[in-house]
């Protein structure tokens, strides 16, 4: 079992990604250049460790004839939120699967009123 706290992990992992993205990024990067680099140093640390070693520990203990214990499963949970948020943040920069914006955001009233009728109109065709 790991000796080091959940904040300490992080904190290394952090330290780590950080390295990384600093070694790849060169003096032109432009904002979406270094974004990408972050995104793509915390998804590969996700999948290469976190998950990883959380879920090892588990089988390992398992292999041994060993019952789970609290930690592991809160080690497992913990591996796949971070997993969660590493996916949530993927989603939201994608261009593919960011939302589109409301159109009654963009339109005045009378406007949103003939979008409503548009909208039926297609929807009877």
């Amino acid at each position: 079992m790991s000796t080091e706290t959940p904040s300490d992990d992080q904190s290394t992992n952090e330290a780590a990604e950080s390295e990384e993205v600093e070694a790849s990024i060169d003096d032109n990067a432009s904002w979406e250049d270094i974004g990408r680099d972050l995104l793509h140093a915390r998804l590969e640390r996700i999948s290469e460790e976190t998950v990883r070693n959380a879920f090892r520990q588990a089988t390992s203990r398992i292999a041994a004839g060993e019952a789970l214990t609290e930690e592991d499963i809160v080690e497992m949970y913990t591996a796949i939120e971070e997993a969660k948020r590493g996916i949530e943040l993927a989603a939201a920069v994608s261009p593919e699967t960011a939302p589109f914006p409301d159109p009654y955001d963009f339109l005045c009233e009378s406007d949103r009123q003939r979008y409503i009728e548009e909208a039926e109109r297609r929807r009877d065709v």
